[in-house]
Protein backbone atom coordinates (compact mmCIF):
# COMPACT_ATOMS: atom_id res chain seq x y z
CA UNK A 1 0.00 0.00 0.00
CA UNK A 2 1.56 3.26 -0.72
CA UNK A 3 1.95 6.22 1.21
CA UNK A 4 -1.00 8.49 -0.24
CA UNK A 5 -3.13 5.57 0.08
CA UNK A 6 -2.67 4.52 3.71
CA UNK A 7 -2.47 8.51 5.00
CA UNK A 8 -6.02 8.18 3.29
CA UNK A 9 -7.28 5.20 4.95
CA UNK A 10 -5.75 6.92 8.65
CA UNK A 11 -7.44 10.21 7.85
CA UNK A 12 -10.81 9.08 6.45
CA UNK A 13 -11.36 6.24 8.79
CA UNK A 14 -15.10 6.66 8.17
CA UNK A 15 -17.30 7.25 4.76
CA UNK A 16 -18.86 10.68 6.99
CA UNK A 17 -15.29 11.71 7.19
CA UNK A 18 -15.39 12.84 2.91
CA UNK A 19 -17.66 15.22 4.23
CA UNK A 20 -15.32 16.89 6.39
CA UNK A 21 -13.71 19.84 5.10
CA UNK A 22 -11.41 20.18 8.25
CA UNK A 23 -10.22 16.60 7.23
CA UNK A 24 -9.38 17.32 3.61
CA UNK A 25 -7.54 19.95 4.75
CA UNK A 26 -5.51 17.77 7.30
CA UNK A 27 -5.15 15.27 4.32
CA UNK A 28 -3.70 18.05 1.95
CA UNK A 29 -1.09 19.44 4.64
CA UNK A 30 -0.10 15.67 5.35
CA UNK A 31 -0.12 14.44 1.83
CA UNK A 32 3.80 13.68 0.76
CA UNK A 33 2.86 13.74 -3.14
CA UNK A 34 2.45 17.10 -3.85
CA UNK A 35 5.27 19.89 -3.61
CA UNK A 36 4.91 22.37 -0.56
CA UNK A 37 4.06 25.63 -3.43
CA UNK A 38 0.93 23.40 -3.92
CA UNK A 39 0.84 21.98 -0.69
CA UNK A 40 -0.42 25.99 0.32
CA UNK A 41 -2.41 26.26 -2.89
CA UNK A 42 -4.52 23.80 -2.28
CA UNK A 43 -5.03 23.97 1.19
CA UNK A 44 -6.42 27.74 -0.08
CA UNK A 45 -8.48 26.20 -2.24
CA UNK A 46 -10.33 23.95 0.25
CA UNK A 47 -10.60 27.10 2.56
CA UNK A 48 -12.24 29.27 -0.19
CA UNK A 49 -14.31 26.50 -1.14
CA UNK A 50 -15.84 25.81 2.76
CA UNK A 51 -16.39 29.90 2.81
CA UNK A 52 -18.04 30.07 -0.06
CA UNK A 53 -20.32 27.32 -0.49
CA UNK A 54 -20.26 27.05 3.31
CA UNK A 55 -19.37 24.40 6.02
CA UNK A 56 -22.42 22.61 6.26
CA UNK A 57 -22.46 21.82 1.87
CA UNK A 58 -20.44 18.77 1.63
CA UNK A 59 -23.25 17.48 3.80
CA UNK A 60 -26.31 18.31 2.20
CA UNK A 61 -25.21 17.71 -1.25
CA UNK A 62 -25.20 14.62 -3.40
CA UNK A 63 -22.34 11.58 -3.08
CA UNK A 64 -22.08 12.00 -6.71
CA UNK A 65 -21.89 15.94 -6.73
CA UNK A 66 -19.20 17.08 -9.02
CA UNK A 67 -17.45 18.96 -6.12
CA UNK A 68 -17.66 16.01 -3.62
CA UNK A 69 -15.59 14.41 -6.44
CA UNK A 70 -13.30 16.67 -6.94
CA UNK A 71 -12.25 16.57 -3.06
CA UNK A 72 -12.31 12.98 -2.35
CA UNK A 73 -9.87 12.37 -5.63
CA UNK A 74 -6.65 12.65 -4.33
CA UNK A 75 -4.46 12.24 -7.29
CA UNK A 76 -2.41 14.95 -8.13
CA UNK A 77 -3.57 16.15 -11.39
CA UNK A 78 -6.55 16.61 -9.34
CA UNK A 79 -5.32 19.37 -7.18
CA UNK A 80 -4.52 21.07 -10.32
CA UNK A 81 -8.19 20.83 -11.25
CA UNK A 82 -9.52 22.17 -7.64
CA UNK A 83 -6.94 24.81 -7.30
CA UNK A 84 -7.78 26.17 -10.86
CA UNK A 85 -11.40 25.62 -9.76
CA UNK A 86 -10.84 27.37 -6.73
CA UNK A 87 -9.33 30.39 -8.35
CA UNK A 88 -11.45 30.56 -11.32
CA UNK A 89 -13.96 31.42 -8.60
CA UNK A 90 -12.07 33.79 -7.19
CA UNK A 91 -11.84 36.01 -9.99
CA UNK A 92 -15.48 35.86 -10.78
CA UNK A 93 -16.38 36.67 -7.17
CA UNK A 94 -14.10 39.70 -7.70
CA UNK A 95 -15.33 41.31 -10.80
CA UNK A 96 -19.58 42.19 -11.43
CA UNK A 97 -20.03 38.53 -12.73
CA UNK A 98 -23.25 37.94 -11.02
CA UNK A 99 -21.64 35.11 -8.88
CA UNK A 100 -24.07 34.64 -6.55
CA UNK A 101 -26.26 32.51 -9.68
CA UNK A 102 -23.34 30.47 -9.97
CA UNK A 103 -23.13 29.56 -6.22
CA UNK A 104 -26.39 28.60 -6.68
CA UNK A 105 -26.08 26.45 -9.79
CA UNK A 106 -23.21 24.85 -7.58
CA UNK A 107 -25.34 23.66 -5.05
CA UNK A 108 -27.53 21.40 -6.69
CA UNK A 109 -26.53 18.10 -8.48
CA UNK A 110 -28.76 18.70 -11.66
CA UNK A 111 -27.52 22.39 -12.16
CA UNK A 112 -23.98 21.88 -10.73
CA UNK A 113 -23.28 19.12 -13.70
CA UNK A 114 -25.44 20.71 -16.57
CA UNK A 115 -24.69 24.25 -15.92
CA UNK A 116 -22.37 25.40 -13.10
CA UNK A 117 -19.13 23.77 -14.18
CA UNK A 118 -19.23 24.44 -18.14
CA UNK A 119 -20.72 27.91 -17.38
CA UNK A 120 -17.05 28.20 -15.57
CA UNK A 121 -15.26 26.17 -18.19
CA UNK A 122 -16.33 28.71 -20.43
CA UNK A 123 -15.98 31.56 -18.36
CA UNK A 124 -12.32 30.47 -17.10
CA UNK A 125 -11.15 30.26 -21.17
CA UNK A 126 -12.31 34.04 -21.95
CA UNK A 127 -11.10 35.38 -18.66
CA UNK A 128 -7.34 34.13 -19.47
CA UNK A 129 -7.88 36.35 -22.66
CA UNK A 130 -8.46 39.10 -20.49
CA UNK A 131 -12.24 39.70 -21.27
CA UNK A 132 -14.85 39.96 -18.51
CA UNK A 133 -17.68 37.82 -17.76
CA UNK A 134 -21.53 38.03 -16.37
CA UNK A 135 -23.69 35.42 -16.10
CA UNK A 136 -27.01 36.77 -17.21
CA UNK A 137 -30.20 36.80 -15.13
CA UNK A 138 -33.31 34.90 -17.44
CA UNK A 139 -36.13 37.46 -18.43
CA UNK A 140 -39.54 36.40 -19.60
CA UNK A 141 -40.41 36.83 -23.13
CA UNK A 142 -36.77 38.02 -23.56
CA UNK A 143 -33.64 36.25 -25.24
CA UNK A 144 -31.52 35.95 -22.74
CA UNK A 145 -27.95 33.74 -23.48
CA UNK A 146 -26.27 32.36 -20.32
CA UNK A 147 -22.87 34.44 -20.50
CA UNK A 148 -22.09 38.19 -21.57
CA UNK A 149 -18.78 37.89 -22.72
CA UNK A 150 -16.80 41.39 -23.19
CA UNK A 151 -13.56 41.80 -24.79
CA UNK A 152 -10.65 43.84 -23.66
CA UNK A 153 -11.50 46.09 -26.38
CA UNK A 154 -15.00 46.46 -25.46
CA UNK A 155 -16.56 43.96 -27.93
CA UNK A 156 -19.98 42.58 -26.42
CA UNK A 157 -20.95 38.45 -27.70
CA UNK A 158 -22.46 35.72 -26.09
CA UNK A 159 -22.06 32.22 -25.33
CA UNK A 160 -25.43 29.85 -25.04
CA UNK A 161 -24.25 26.07 -22.71
CA UNK A 162 -26.12 23.49 -24.31
CA UNK A 163 -26.77 19.77 -22.26
CA UNK A 164 -26.86 16.81 -24.19
CA UNK A 165 -29.47 14.35 -22.37
CA UNK A 166 -28.83 11.17 -22.92
CA UNK A 167 -31.37 8.12 -23.86
CA UNK A 168 -32.39 5.81 -21.09
CA UNK A 169 -30.77 3.27 -23.13
CA UNK A 170 -27.49 4.99 -23.23
CA UNK A 171 -28.16 5.54 -19.74
CA UNK A 172 -28.16 2.49 -18.85
CA UNK A 173 -24.90 1.39 -21.16
CA UNK A 174 -23.18 3.89 -19.44
CA UNK A 175 -23.83 2.84 -16.40
CA UNK A 176 -22.68 -0.86 -17.15
CA UNK A 177 -19.25 0.52 -18.73
CA UNK A 178 -18.47 2.95 -15.51
CA UNK A 179 -19.08 -0.60 -13.40
CA UNK A 180 -17.32 -2.37 -15.41
CA UNK A 181 -14.06 -0.06 -16.06
CA UNK A 182 -14.30 0.25 -12.06
CA UNK A 183 -13.93 -3.18 -11.61
CA UNK A 184 -11.00 -3.27 -14.21
CA UNK A 185 -9.59 -0.69 -12.50
CA UNK A 186 -9.85 -1.38 -8.70
CA UNK A 187 -10.64 -4.62 -8.46
CA UNK A 188 -8.50 -6.41 -11.25
CA UNK A 189 -4.40 -6.83 -11.69
CA UNK A 190 -3.61 -4.30 -14.14
CA UNK A 191 -2.93 -6.37 -17.64
CA UNK A 192 -3.18 -5.35 -21.25
CA UNK A 193 -6.99 -6.06 -22.29
CA UNK A 194 -9.55 -5.52 -24.51
CA UNK A 195 -13.02 -6.38 -24.25
CA UNK A 196 -16.52 -4.85 -25.72
CA UNK A 197 -20.15 -5.03 -24.82
CA UNK A 198 -22.96 -6.25 -26.76
CA UNK A 199 -25.78 -5.28 -25.06
CA UNK A 200 -27.36 -4.42 -21.72
CA UNK A 201 -26.55 -5.79 -19.02
CA UNK A 202 -29.50 -5.57 -16.14
CA UNK A 203 -28.98 -4.89 -12.65
CA UNK A 204 -29.61 -8.92 -11.20
CA UNK A 205 -26.63 -9.93 -14.33
CA UNK A 206 -23.97 -7.76 -13.45
CA UNK A 207 -22.50 -9.64 -10.16
CA UNK A 208 -22.44 -12.65 -12.55
CA UNK A 209 -20.77 -10.89 -15.06
CA UNK A 210 -18.15 -9.26 -12.86
CA UNK A 211 -17.14 -12.46 -11.38
CA UNK A 212 -16.45 -13.92 -15.01
CA UNK A 213 -14.12 -10.75 -15.27
CA UNK A 214 -12.21 -11.36 -12.25
CA UNK A 215 -12.19 -15.32 -12.38
CA UNK A 216 -10.49 -14.29 -16.13
CA UNK A 217 -7.97 -11.66 -14.38
CA UNK A 218 -6.87 -14.49 -12.06
CA UNK A 219 -6.20 -17.03 -14.80
CA UNK A 220 -3.99 -14.24 -16.42
CA UNK A 221 -2.25 -13.97 -13.63
CA UNK A 222 -1.42 -17.81 -13.60
CA UNK A 223 -0.76 -18.14 -17.19
CA UNK A 224 1.79 -15.55 -18.66
CA UNK A 225 1.88 -14.62 -22.05
CA UNK A 226 -1.42 -16.38 -22.87
CA UNK A 227 -4.29 -14.11 -23.72
CA UNK A 228 -6.90 -15.53 -21.40
CA UNK A 229 -11.05 -14.62 -22.65
CA UNK A 230 -14.38 -14.25 -21.18
CA UNK A 231 -17.22 -14.24 -24.10
CA UNK A 232 -21.08 -14.60 -23.24
CA UNK A 233 -24.21 -12.91 -24.43
CA UNK A 234 -23.23 -9.53 -22.79
CA UNK A 235 -19.19 -8.90 -22.82
CA UNK A 236 -16.34 -10.29 -24.55
CA UNK A 237 -12.54 -9.66 -22.82
CA UNK A 238 -9.13 -10.75 -23.15
CA UNK A 239 -6.39 -10.63 -21.00
CA UNK A 240 -2.89 -11.20 -21.42
CA UNK A 241 -0.11 -10.91 -18.47
CA UNK A 242 2.83 -10.02 -20.58
CA UNK A 243 5.91 -7.23 -20.32
CA UNK A 244 7.43 -8.23 -23.80
CA UNK A 245 5.54 -9.01 -27.22
CA UNK A 246 2.10 -9.23 -27.12
CA UNK A 247 -0.25 -10.98 -28.96
CA UNK A 248 -3.44 -9.23 -27.89
CA UNK A 249 -1.62 -5.79 -29.02
CA UNK A 250 -0.52 -7.53 -32.09
CA UNK A 251 -4.18 -8.75 -32.50
CA UNK A 252 -5.88 -5.77 -31.41
CA UNK A 253 -3.80 -3.96 -34.55
CA UNK A 254 -4.52 -6.27 -37.26
CA UNK A 255 -8.32 -5.78 -36.59
CA UNK A 256 -7.88 -2.26 -36.52
CA UNK A 257 -9.22 -2.18 -32.87
CA UNK A 258 -8.20 -0.42 -29.55
CA UNK A 259 -6.65 -2.04 -26.15
CA UNK A 260 -9.19 -0.54 -23.38
CA UNK A 261 -12.75 -1.67 -22.39
CA UNK A 262 -14.94 -0.40 -25.00
CA UNK A 263 -18.59 0.91 -25.05
CA UNK A 264 -21.12 0.10 -26.41
CA UNK A 265 -22.57 3.48 -26.61
CA UNK A 266 -23.18 5.14 -29.70
CA UNK A 267 -22.04 8.75 -28.28
CA UNK A 268 -22.09 10.58 -31.84
CA UNK A 269 -24.29 13.10 -30.78
CA UNK A 270 -24.51 15.15 -34.07
CA UNK A 271 -27.36 13.96 -35.69
CA UNK A 272 -29.52 14.38 -32.41
CA UNK A 273 -28.63 17.80 -31.87
CA UNK A 274 -29.06 18.71 -35.22
CA UNK A 275 -32.59 16.77 -35.67
CA UNK A 276 -33.86 17.77 -32.03
CA UNK A 277 -33.90 21.44 -33.03
CA UNK A 278 -31.51 21.62 -30.07
CA UNK A 279 -29.36 24.94 -32.35
CA UNK A 280 -32.23 26.58 -33.22
CA UNK A 281 -33.21 26.75 -29.91
CA UNK A 282 -29.86 27.90 -28.47
CA UNK A 283 -28.84 30.41 -31.30
CA UNK A 284 -32.93 32.15 -30.14
CA UNK A 285 -31.66 32.79 -26.94
CA UNK A 286 -28.52 35.06 -28.72
CA UNK A 287 -30.30 38.73 -29.40
CA UNK A 288 -30.82 39.19 -32.93
CA UNK A 289 -28.49 41.82 -33.17
CA UNK A 290 -25.80 40.56 -31.18
CA UNK A 291 -23.41 37.64 -31.77
CA UNK A 292 -22.93 34.45 -29.70
CA UNK A 293 -21.68 31.39 -29.72
CA UNK A 294 -23.08 27.66 -28.24
CA UNK A 295 -21.22 25.26 -26.86
CA UNK A 296 -22.01 21.90 -26.05
CA UNK A 297 -19.78 19.97 -23.44
CA UNK A 298 -19.98 16.10 -24.57
CA UNK A 299 -18.41 12.36 -23.79
CA UNK A 300 -14.72 11.98 -24.53
CA UNK A 301 -15.73 9.36 -26.89
CA UNK A 302 -17.69 11.59 -29.52
CA UNK A 303 -14.64 12.52 -30.69
CA UNK A 304 -13.02 9.12 -31.27
CA UNK A 305 -16.45 8.33 -33.24
CA UNK A 306 -17.13 11.39 -35.76
CA UNK A 307 -16.23 12.28 -39.27
CA UNK A 308 -14.74 15.63 -38.68
CA UNK A 309 -15.63 17.01 -42.16
CA UNK A 310 -19.06 15.29 -42.04
CA UNK A 311 -19.32 17.07 -38.77
CA UNK A 312 -18.31 20.64 -39.60
CA UNK A 313 -20.72 20.04 -42.78
CA UNK A 314 -23.76 19.14 -40.69
CA UNK A 315 -23.51 21.69 -38.03
CA UNK A 316 -23.08 24.79 -40.71
CA UNK A 317 -25.95 23.13 -42.33
CA UNK A 318 -27.91 23.84 -39.40
CA UNK A 319 -26.42 27.13 -38.46
CA UNK A 320 -27.30 28.92 -42.14
CA UNK A 321 -30.66 29.88 -40.28
CA UNK A 322 -28.88 32.50 -37.64
CA UNK A 323 -26.09 34.67 -39.40
CA UNK A 324 -25.56 36.12 -36.05
CA UNK A 325 -24.44 32.97 -34.69
CA UNK A 326 -20.41 33.08 -34.57
CA UNK A 327 -20.53 28.85 -34.66
CA UNK A 328 -20.93 26.26 -32.34
CA UNK A 329 -17.99 24.21 -30.05
CA UNK A 330 -18.16 20.51 -29.00
CA UNK A 331 -16.14 19.64 -26.12
CA UNK A 332 -14.94 17.32 -23.44
CA UNK A 333 -12.54 16.18 -20.76
CA UNK A 334 -10.36 13.24 -20.55
CA UNK A 335 -7.23 11.66 -18.72
CA UNK A 336 -4.65 11.27 -21.03
CA UNK A 337 -1.18 12.66 -20.73
CA UNK A 338 -0.02 14.25 -24.18
CA UNK A 339 1.12 17.19 -26.23
CA UNK A 340 -1.48 19.94 -26.91
CA UNK A 341 -2.29 20.06 -30.52
CA UNK A 342 -4.29 22.16 -33.03
CA UNK A 343 -5.48 21.87 -36.58
CA UNK A 344 -7.23 24.73 -38.70
CA UNK A 345 -9.31 23.32 -40.41
CA UNK A 346 -10.60 25.96 -43.05
CA UNK A 347 -11.82 28.85 -40.62
CA UNK A 348 -12.52 25.63 -38.04
CA UNK A 349 -10.55 24.73 -35.54
CA UNK A 350 -9.92 21.19 -33.75
CA UNK A 351 -7.16 19.83 -31.02
CA UNK A 352 -6.16 19.13 -27.39
CA UNK A 353 -5.81 21.45 -24.74
CA UNK A 354 -3.62 20.14 -21.87
CA UNK A 355 -5.27 21.66 -18.83
CA UNK A 356 -2.25 20.27 -16.47
CA UNK A 357 -0.22 17.16 -16.74
CA UNK A 358 -2.83 14.29 -17.18
CA UNK A 359 -6.52 16.42 -17.47
CA UNK A 360 -6.69 17.24 -21.13
CA UNK A 361 -9.82 18.84 -23.08
CA UNK A 362 -11.08 17.82 -26.63
CA UNK A 363 -12.54 20.52 -28.74
CA UNK A 364 -14.07 21.33 -32.13
CA UNK A 365 -15.20 25.15 -32.86
CA UNK A 366 -17.06 25.04 -35.98
CA UNK A 367 -17.57 28.64 -36.97
CA UNK A 368 -20.82 29.62 -38.66
CA UNK A 369 -20.09 30.19 -42.76
CA UNK A 370 -22.92 32.37 -42.82
CA UNK A 371 -21.81 34.57 -40.10
CA UNK A 372 -22.72 37.77 -41.28
CA UNK A 373 -22.47 40.31 -38.25
CA UNK A 374 -19.50 42.95 -37.52
CA UNK A 375 -17.06 41.28 -35.40
CA UNK A 376 -13.46 42.60 -34.94
CA UNK A 377 -10.20 40.61 -35.72
CA UNK A 378 -8.70 41.29 -32.19
CA UNK A 379 -12.06 39.35 -31.02
CA UNK A 380 -12.08 36.89 -33.30
CA UNK A 381 -8.41 36.48 -32.55
CA UNK A 382 -9.40 35.78 -28.92
CA UNK A 383 -12.03 33.30 -29.02
CA UNK A 384 -9.53 31.12 -31.55
CA UNK A 385 -6.86 31.29 -28.76
CA UNK A 386 -9.65 30.85 -26.06
CA UNK A 387 -9.62 27.30 -26.76
CA UNK A 388 -5.34 26.89 -27.00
Amino acid sequence: MDQTTQLSFSIFKKLEDNLSWHKHKEFASLTSNISEEKRIQLISAIEFLEVELGKSFLKKIERNHPILNKLTNKCPWQYDDLINFANTLTKLKSIDSNYQKLLLKINGLSSSNSEAIPFLEVADSFLNMGCHIKFLEEEQNKRTPDIEIISPEGEIFYAEISEITDSEKNKGAKDNFRIISNHLHFNCANFIHWGTQFKYIPDDVMPNILGEITKANQEAAGHPNNIISVKNEYIELKFENSEKESQLKKWVNENNLRLGFQSPVNYNETPRIVKNNKIKEKARQIPADSSGIIYFPTQPHYFFQINLEETIRSFNNKMKDFPNLIGIVVYSKFLDPRESVNERIGNHLFGIKMLNEVLARNFLFIKNENFNHQISSKTMDIIYQSFI
